[in-house]
């Protein structure tokens, strides 16, 4: 997991945003059923979170101000040399129940600790038919760690925008990664679903 206080008044939480604000020795964050509050204790490079609903986090600071939960790696621009197990293209797709409108979602590992990532939507409706992409600017271009290569291992996925994202190995074949499941958006990637 990873905790990282974006801006004043921005945290990102396991690469989903989330509005804040600390009120007297609280976090104050917005949910679903309005904001909650989480007690904190800081102290040195420390950060105890703790919430009336029971969750704890010990954090602990990183580099450009991310604090990592549960002493679990996070993504530091270094490999840990099992990016070799994760290469190549992994796609996601989803479509609208009437099939009027599609996405592609695609990640590219080079199998040294750089990804690619891009979308591809397509829709055909009444009076108008296209596609639009975001990739191919040079823009989306990202590292990765992966922390093991057994089902359930996590590799952690640093955009450029310094967002941080973990996807969960599903599949391996034959000592390679074939596929991911992209926590946060929810979203399973695979290299049989690419074109």
């Amino acid at each position: 997991m990873q905790l990282a206080f974006v801006s004043e008044g921005q945290l990102s939480y396991n690469g989903e945003s989330i509005p804040y604000q600390l009120v007297g020795n609280a976090i104050r964050v917005a949910g679903e059923w309005g904001p909650m509050d989480y007690s904190y204790q800081l102290s040195g490079d420390d950060l105890q979170v703790s919430g009336a609903d029971g969750t704890s986090l010990r954090c602990r600071r990183q580099q450009q101000g991310a604090a990592q939960a549960g002493g679990m790696p996070g993504v530091s621009g270094g490999g840990t040399g099992m990016e070799r197990y994760l290469q190549g293209r992994v796609c996601s797709y989803s479509s609208s129940p009437d099939g009027g409108y599609s996405t592609q979602h695609l990640l590219e590992f080079d199998g040294q600790g750089r990804f690619y990532f891009g979308v591809e939507t397509a829709w055909d409706v009444p009076e108008t038919t296209g596609i639009s992409r975001n990739w191919g600017d040079g823009q989306n271009i990202g590292t990765y760690q992966v922390t093991g290569a057994n089902r359930g291992d996590a590799v952690y996925l640093r955009f450029p925008d310094g967002r941080v994202g973990t996807a969960r190995v599903y599949h391996v074949y034959q000592g390679e990664i074939t596929e991911l499941f992209l926590e946060g958006p929810d979203r399973h990637y695979g290299k049989s679903l690419c074109p």
